[in-house]
């Protein structure tokens, strides 16, 4: 065996490079930053239109970018946020029944504004009434994603949308119907921006839409970075103490903060975009009807596995897990202080907390402080969503 020589460093430099590479990573997690995923004529919705546009897009500005507390810039294809004329189509075409094959759901029946953009049934409800699998999570934030779907199965929120669309489980429309269906209401306006009235025009609109659901400024961000020290109460603060120590939430919950992380930081989407098995659906057995990401990677150690949902706003959007099986945050807490639902592909991370009752507590009164101000209103007044639906004011 050839032994290779030791590399000498300095001090100042190896550190310097410790500190960058740890910074990037960390920050990579933190945006969500996305991995390009060919997968066929669903990855290539996912990039912005180019030769097919008409309208030229002079009205992209970044002053229309909803920049908020503890968040930083979401993901756009090639940087460019959606225009005025692509938020306002995508918002209507949201709530558009029409998306459906029976004309009884759209996109907003699982996605409540008023609920965080997420379904308070445990499983969703499609076409015909027809009981889905999975509960509906929020799309809120979903432009700082690197994959759409509890098991990861999207790669974007064009992919995602076409998806929705054409399951027979949940909207139920042929591909080639959609353009029928939709064309005599909205062919123009596609036209118009896109160059065409296509499917990949309309999933385009609806994902201009939703990449401008973003959701920061709770009472927390203005807490840990705006300063203000009375934002949230005391027993929340133990809470966060609680939530990146005993607890541990942090290590897949991520955030970047002066007390969460050794680099300072000033921005989190509370989740590290990855997959995780808890054990929910193990419940009195040794095996899951929901492979969750194994479906994807065909790899049976993903058995189980589901992404890890953002803990912004969670407080308006139980039930919780990918089966709407935990219906409180406390209930949620209980679940991993017990240390989850032992089976062969349990995370080696999961394991009892022994938390106090004053622990989980104050645990659940921290998490509720992740709601975003604006949305804290629109949840006491569901009739006046305007100021998280995207469109511009």
């Amino acid at each position: 065996m050839v032994r290779r020589a030791p590399t000498k460093w300095s001090g100042r430099a190896g550190v310097a490079l410790l500190i960058a590479l740890a910074s990037f990573g960390c920050r990579g997690a933190d945006m969500g930053v996305a991995t390009p995923v060919q997968r066929g004529s669903l990855a290539s919705t996912a990039q912005p239109a180019t030769s097919s546009r008409v309208t030229p897009p002079a009205a992209r500005r970044a002053a229309n970018v909803p920049l908020e507390l503890g968040l930083i810039w979401p993901n756009f294809p090639s940087g460019v946020p959606p225009d005025e004329s692509e938020v306002a189509l995508g918002k209507e075409l949201f709530s558009e029944r029409l998306l459906s094959a029976d004309d009884s759901v759209s996109c907003e029946t699982c996605h409540d504004s008023a609920r965080g953009f997420a379904d308070p049934r445990p499983a969703s409800l499609g076409i015909h009434g027809k009981k889905g699998r999975r509960n509906s999570p929020t799309l809120l934030n979903a432009a700082y994603y690197e994959n759409l779907g509890w098991g990861g199965q999207e790669p974007s929120i064009e992919a995602q949308s076409l998806a929705a669309l054409t399951n027979p489980e949940e909207m139920g429309l042929e591909r080639e119907q959609i353009p029928a269906k939709l064309g005599p209401r909205y062919g123009d306006r596609l036209r118009a921006i896109y160059g065409e009235a296509t499917p990949e025009s309309i999933v385009r609109a609806l994902a201009a839409f939703q990449r401008m659901l973003v959701a920061g400024d709770s009472p927390f961000d203005r807490y840990i970075y705006g300063g203000d020290q009375d934002a949230v109460s005391e027993q929340a603060k133990r809470g966060f103490a609680v939530f990146i120590g005993e607890a541990r939430c942090i290590q897949c919950h991520f955030m970047r903060s002066a007390q969460s992380h050794p680099f300072g930081g000033f921005s989190g989407t509370f989740t590290d975009n990855r997959f995780h098995n808890i054990g929910i659906g193990y419940e009195n057995k040794q095996h899951t009807q929901d492979l969750g990401r194994e479906e994807v990677t065909h790899n049976p150690a993903d058995r189980g596995a589901f992404k890890t949902p953002t803990l912004r706003n969670v407080a308006l959007t139980a039930p919780y897990m990918h089966d709407g099986s935990l219906a409180t945050l406390m209930e949620v807490v209980e679940h991993y202080n017990k240390g989850g639902v032992p089976n062969p592909n349990l995370d080696f991370d999961v394991k009892p907390l022994h938390l106090t009752d004053r622990n989980k507590a104050d645990l659940v009164a921290f998490l509720q402080t992740l709601t975003s101000v604006k949305l804290a209103a629109v949840a006491s007044n569901p009739a006046a969503p305007e100021s998280v639906s995207g469109a511009a004011p």
